[in-house]
């Protein structure tokens, strides 16, 4: 729902004084003019903490504003009155293809260790919702392997990333980059010659996701063959069921 400034105490729609009832309604009018159907719109929920939450959908049913008119007693159906706040509630209707709320900043964990280290991302914390739209950067290390073992859910490369160098997974698109730490971007130097022909996954149908677990911020397992400790990072957004 949305709110709408302007109902009396007791959480009825303006009646008696016409400046004020016009100038509820024409508020009205003006928030329902920004939702047309078809269109896709962002919502942005500011939480008392000051962070940020959106979620994106298509509009597929708006009230129809024309039934909104000064004469009418009752106003619109779908504008309910809330008391003392002197705000009205307003029903949008969306079709949201992602159904959950994310935040606007990434989180970034990291994990560093020799093999089988287990790390907790605390970075993804408070999340109640899937994350699946992740940026993973092993390296340097040799078959790197991320595994949330709570879920079953992994990402593995297979071959070797040297010294100053990076592998760059992003999940959200399936791309894989190997990258140079002084610039510039590398591939393997003998078949397969494609990285993304090195990354195997397992667990979901995603290429790799976190799931938030109960009583804890996630945790994951890294392994590795490099014989010395190394680091995988794990950057994206948390998400929720709720705003």
């Amino acid at each position: 729902p949305l709110w709408v400034r302007g109902v009396n105490a007791d959480g009825s729609v303006p009646g008696n004084d016409d400046t004020t009832r016009t100038a509820f309604y024409t508020r009205v009018r003006q928030l329902i003019g920004m939702f047309v159907v078809g269109e896709t719109v962002t919502i942005a929920h500011v939480l008392t903490d000051g962070t940020t939450r959106t979620i994106t959908g298509e509009v597929v049913d708006p009230p129809n504003s024309s039934t909104l008119t000064s004469a009418t007693a009752s106003g619109y159906t779908d504008v309910q009155g809330y008391g003392q706040n002197s705000f009205a509630q307003l029903a949008i209707s969306l079709n949201c293809a992602d159904p959950f709320w994310t935040d606007t900043t990434d989180s970034v964990g990291t994990v560093t260790g020799l093999t089988n280290t287990t790390g907790t991302l605390t970075q993804f914390n408070g999340a109640d919702a899937p994350m699946d739209n992740l940026t993973i950067s092993f390296g340097p290390c040799n078959n790197p392997t991320i595994l949330q073992d709570s879920t079953g859910v992994l990402l593995s490369y297979s071959g070797t990333i040297a010294s100053g160098r990076h592998l760059v997974v992003d999940t959200s698109d399936w791309s894989v980059t190997g990258t140079i730490d002084a610039g510039g971007t590398w591939n393997p130097t003998s078949a397969p010659t494609q990285h993304i022909a090195r990354i195997s996954h397992a667990g979901d149908f995603r290429l790799f996701s976190l799931t938030p677990q109960a009583g804890s911020a996630p945790q994951v397992l890294f392994q590795h063959t490099e014989g010395s400790s190394a680091t995988v990072t794990i950057t994206g957004k948390r998400r929720y069921l709720t705003s």
